[in-house]
């Protein structure tokens, strides 16, 4: 069995068995980076990194139809009743 791992048992240890170790002061202070705080050159760069995103046309059609089927008997499932009558799926 090469080139494979395998778990072979499960060892389960109570709870407590195992010591608990406190978080260190190391931890960064501060508020966390996220992609909405970067800054733009950082942006940028990695815009050019992020492969464009390929859709097979018949999965984007058959999303396309599955969609137009789940709001059409969604809406005569709960039908509104304040829209007027040429303006209702059918």
């Amino acid at each position: 069995m090469t080139g494979r791992t395998v778990v072979r048992a499960l060892k389960i240890l109570a709870p407590g068995t195992v010591p608990v170790h406190e978080p260190t002061d190391a931890a960064p202070v501060g508020p966390v980076r996220t992609w909405e705080i970067t800054s733009d050159g950082y942006r940028r760069a990695h815009q050019g990194v992020v492969p464009p995103r390929r859709v097979e046309p018949a999965i984007a059609g058959a999303v396309a139809r599955q969609t137009a089927a789940m709001r059409a008997l969604s809406a005569r499932a709960f039908p509104e009743t304040d829209v007027p009558d040429e303006q209702r799926p059918r």
